[in-house]
């Protein structure tokens, strides 16, 4: 099954990545992997507010 894939630069402070590097670590998965992980469950948890939608 091929996905349709786009990469985009992210550009965060070090801390952000030292945060977000422990939290992968304990979830055993890579940086990258956690990064995705948590904006795919971000966007689908993403719902609009009637006042959006107006």
């Amino acid at each position: 099954m091929k996905t349709n894939k786009k990469h985009k630069e992210v550009v965060l402070v070090e801390e952000i990545i030292e945060i977000l590097q422990y939290k992968a670590e304990k979830a055993s998965r890579n940086l990258k992997s956690y990064m995705e992980f948590v904006l795919y469950r971000k966007a689908y948890a993403f719902e609009l507010s009637e006042e959006y939608k107006l």
